[in-house]
């Protein structure tokens, strides 16, 4: 898997399919776990299923500008460019999204 993660239970991440250049996994996170500040070497498409997490996308190298956060509802779609750093934070309750790292 392309996902590094500071996580307590890597069972939280489910394998859904791989084909080709697309991994599709699942997330489930209990309120207060998170995937903390990591980066996927693929382009990554991350849509929340259920629950508000909160996203922090961190700036990319070289870029001198703040972490921008966002409060994810369902059905919001989010694009992260392979090798930009992230974290999730299920600090509003249970969240489960949908991640696609697609290899470009």
């Amino acid at each position: 898997m392309d996902h590094r993660f500071a996580l307590t239970h890597p069972d939280k991440i489910k394998p859904v399919l791989t084909e080709n250049k697309l991994k599709v996994v699942a997330l489930h996170l209990q309120p207060g776990e998170s995937l903390e500040k990591h980066h996927a070497s693929r382009l990554l498409l991350l849509q929340c299923l259920e629950g508000k997490p909160k996203f922090v996308l961190y700036p990319a190298r070289g870029d001198s500008h703040p972490p921008e956060e966002f409060r994810l509802e369902p059905l919001t779609l989010f694009r992260v460019e392979a090798e930009r750093e992230h974290a999730v934070y299920a600090d509003e309750g249970e969240c489960r999204l949908a991640l696609w790292l697609v290899e470009e």
